[in-house]
């Protein structure tokens, strides 16, 4: 039986620093890294912290050491902290953050990346087959639906900053907006949630001095929508006019 390529995980801190420079040899611009166990992972040891402080920061370290923005996925309180504690960018998922959690985003200056719409991608799947997940994936899936915007709840009031982002793949691609109502949901106002899609996804990646906003010297990227987000977040879903670095692109179905 043939195995998947092993070269991204690593064991001890000289076997994440060289997992780090591999990637980096590569040419990527971010590296992002697991510190908790994951939803759909069928290892049984749960969704807490699953790296040694040693390896999260010499993972860490070492991307910081070439100029790249570190993304961590986290669900268990402990992975988050272990992350933020040694300068994570952003954390995905932080389904579990408590008070030292917030303590650390607020702290660190991190990003807070929700990825509710992952519940989507799971709602759909189980309403198409009730056995399309391994009993105890299936259990760790309702979990996470039924605990999904609760994070948010906490984060959002207590001023941590939001970046937009949403697990594609888990959820559709091309689904993107279904994350706006589910951000306007949890709490947010539909300004924020535009912001956090826009503004604070372009700080985070580095890219503020390009994207996020419409300025001069900036791209000229831009969307239009029929009706007014700030009072109906869920018209993004309807997108009838795309603009890319100044082009007009045909958007199927608009007139």
């Amino acid at each position: 039986m043939e195995h998947a390529p092993q070269e991204n995980l690593c064991d001890g801190v000289e076997s994440c620093r060289r997992a780090v420079r591999q990637q980096v040899r590569r040419g990527v611009d971010l590296i992002k890294l697991m510190t908790t166990g994951g939803v759909n992972s069928r290892i049984g040891v749960g969704l807490g912290k699953q790296m040694f402080d040693d390896e999260a920061k010499a993972l860490i370290e070492t991307a910081q050491l070439y100029g790249k923005k570190v993304a961590v996925h986290a669900h268990g309180a402990d992975g988050i902290v272990l992350a933020l504690k040694y300068g994570a960018s952003s954390i995905e998922h932080g389904t579990l953050l408590d008070e030292e959690g917030i303590q650390w985003f607020l702290k660190s200056g991190a990003y807070y990346v929700p990825t509710l719409s992952t519940v989507n991608g799971y709602l759909e799947r189980i309403a198409k087959d009730p056995n399309a997940y391994p009993p105890e994936v299936r259990k760790k899936i309702d979990w996470r639906i039924s605990i999904t915007g609760k994070a948010l709840q906490q984060a959002y009031p207590r001023g941590v900053k939001i970046a937009f982002g949403t697990d594609a793949g888990v959820s559709k691609h091309g689904r993107n907006a279904d994350e706006f109502e589910l951000m306007v949901k949890h709490g947010m106002t539909p300004e924020d949630a535009i912001k956090a899609a826009t503004v604070n996804a372009a700080d985070l990646l580095g890219l503020a001095h390009e994207i996020g906003t419409l300025e001069s010297g900036k791209r000229a990227d831009l969307i239009a929508v029929t009706g007014n987000p700030l009072k109906d977040v869920t018209v993004l879903k309807s997108v009838s006019f795309v603009m890319k670095d100044g082009t007009v692109y045909d958007v199927p179905g608009s007139m």
